[in-house]
């Protein structure tokens, strides 16, 4: 028996360096070389787009593996050995996850060993895996924004095998199917985007389809740098297969992100002890909890948040919550004194943002000196940069000297590496209350505006791929956006190469709440049966949320699960059910 694990092969290949972009690039599953893109252009902005599925397996049941999740299951004819990797995989893997899968030894066959897919298995962008998008189980398709650093983009798949024989790992691609196709795009001042494509209806007469789209422009004003001026159905043509579709309908205001995570990085060295300037007396760290407090206050989405700060050492003062007490808290609890360890604070804040991938993740910094302990070179945190964060920094109360603009620069530096990272400098308690609470509100609004039209049903097997091309004007010219879709027709999954759709199901989870009434402990049940990451919570009948609980990807099927919220007042709450989008939710009585 074989026993498959995944590693590169290091061989280098580069594409020519007088290439434009957009460029495509395709990634052959049967090869691990890396491939590079041209140079890049330094504060420029690049949209990637990674889609496709590939087999990693020679016996396997479909093409499992796409460029964020892993879902191969092998066969090998051996019921026990199959069992085990079915057990395994039973749902899909982020191939970044670092959770290490030991295999003991069997004695006359092979010594035990341990495998992780962040080290072995997969899809990498400048050697790190994608964030933990949800699964597109219909497209495979996933989209980020980089930023421009001068030096190429560097694309590789990661795959080996263990050998038995030799107990050593060895590259191993030749029994590899399928490929990735990599699309890079440099991001224009004006900017058409495309956040998501949806089927959200589908009936024998035509499809519905929601596609999130935006027109984005440059405003300095904003902390992300970026506005979308979207607003009409007029702004924006639809056109599929070459045909012009009229939009059904177009919601834009006060669309706002589902679900954030956010890390803090917070200067607690002793000399936040001392005042904001010569001229604003406030001290800098009760001036930081202030602020820290507004940018709470202004928060009105759903947001992970955990609490770095860091003098002589790095701590974590508040791990992973929703709570946005239990941040505050624990900043005001702090006291002041030693060094400036901000480099290794930065190393641990990507740590624990990775953590959340699923998210839009974001890392808000702010410092009042010069880093001061290793590491000392701002290179170890350019070099460990996640994919597809963003990072605001905030010098405070740094002077005019050689030194401490050098310090802002290099937090200009670190901000400017990420998509949408920008780097801020603050001489006054207020200007830094405003910076706060101007991040706060940007980093919560949606690129994309929420476009809805119909088109044509399904015409059997053969019609399961679709072309969508969005066009606005600008000036004198057209700025288009090509998206391929799959239609229900004949759905392609991690699990299956070709599984058919059934119209008549119903597209939402089913909800079932007991005891209702209930005194105390209750469950919920529920069916879900496209498969999908569920998320519930619990809020007031005015929409207030109490609670929030990520239950993970579900494959289809029924599920049970009790939930920890007991010690509630007597009333009527509502229970929301989240499956990828589709919104369930069933009243509960609590009689105490």
């Amino acid at each position: 028996m074989r026993v498959v694990l995944r590693l590169s092969l290091a061989v280098c290949v580069s594409l020519p360096l007088l290439a434009q972009f957009p460029i495509t690039i395709v990634l052959e599953s049967r090869s691990g070389a890396p491939v590079f893109s041209p140079p890049t252009e330094a504060g420029k902005r690049y949209r990637i787009t990674v889609e496709g599925t590939y087999r990693m397996w020679s016996r396997g049941t479909g093409f499992g593996v796409d460029a964020v999740w892993y879902n191969d299951i092998p066969q090998f004819g051996v019921p026990s050995v199959d069992d085990a990797f079915r057990t395994l995989f039973r749902e899909p893997i982020w191939v970044g996850d670092t959770t290490e899968y030991s295999f003991p030894s069997i004695p006359g066959v092979f010594s035990g060993f341990a495998f992780s897919m962040r080290k072995y298995v997969g899809f990498r962008f400048n050697d790190q895996p994608l964030p933990a998008l949800p699964l597109d189980t219909l497209n495979h398709r996933y989209q980020i924004e980089a930023a421009g650093t001068g030096a190429p983009f560097k694309f590789q798949i990661l795959d080996s095998v263990y050998s038995i024989p030799d107990e050593a790992v060895v590259p191993r691609y030749n029994d590899n199917r399928g490929q990735l196709r990599v699309t890079i795009e440099e991001i224009p001042s004006v900017d058409l985007t495309v956040c998501d494509v949806k089927v959200r209806q589908i009936s024998p007469d035509y499809i519905a389809i929601q596609v999130d789209a935006g027109i984005l422009v440059v405003d300095t004003s904003r902390a992300t740098g970026v506005q979308n001026v979207l607003a009409d159905l007029s702004q924006l043509g639809v056109v599929e297969d070459g045909r012009f579709i009229c939009p059904d309908s177009l919601v834009c205001r006060g669309k706002r992100l589902d679900t954030v995570a956010i890390v803090f990085v917070l200067d607690r060295s002793g000399s936040m002890n001392e005042p904001v300037s010569d001229i604003d007396l406030v001290r800098r760290w009760p001036a930081a909890v202030r602020s820290l407090k507004l940018f709470l206050d202004s928060l009105h989405v759903p947001a992970w948040m955990a609490l770095i700060t860091f003098a002589s050492d790095v701590r974590l003062d508040q791990d992973w919550t929703m709570a946005k007490d239990s941040i505050y808290e624990a900043a005001v609890r702090i006291q002041p004194e030693g060094r400036t360890s901000f480099y290794a604070a930065m190393l641990a804040a990507f740590a624990k943002i990775q953590e959340r991938s699923r998210y839009p993740g974001y890392v808000i910094a702010l410092t009042d000196g010069i880093n001061n302990m290793p590491p000392e070179q701002a290179q170890a945190v350019l070099s460990a940069l996640p994919v597809g964060i963003n990072i605001f920094t905030i010098a405070f109360g740094l002077g005019s000297s050689a030194e401490e603009q050098a310090a802002v620069d290099t937090l200009r530096l670190i901000a400017q590496a990420t998509p949408r990272g920008r780097s801020f400098e603050s001489n006054s308690s207020r200007r830094l209350d405003s910076l706060y609470v101007l991040i706060s509100g940007d980093i919560q609004q949606s690129d994309c505006c929420e476009l809805y039209f119909r088109t044509r049903p399904c015409r059997g097997k053969g019609d399961t791929v679709r072309t969508l091309r969005l066009i606005i004007v600008v000036g004198d010219s057209l700025i288009s956006r090509t998206i391929t879709y799959r239609t229900p027709c004949n759905v392609v999954s991690v699990q299956e190469p070709d599984v058919p759709h059934t119209p008549q199901l119903p597209t939402a989870p089913e909800l079932e709440l007991f005891p209702n009434p209930t005194t105390g402990q209750w469950s919920l049940a529920y069916k879900v049966l496209t498969g999908g990451t569920v998320t519930v919570s619990l809020t007031t009948l005015t929409g207030a949320e109490l609670f929030r609980q990520e239950l993970g990807y579900h494959a289809p099927g029924l599920y049970r699960k009790t939930l920890p919220w007991t010690a509630l007042p007597s009333g009527t709450y509502l229970v929301v059910l989240r499956t990828d989008g589709f919104v369930q939710s069933r009243k509960l009585l609590v009689v105490q």
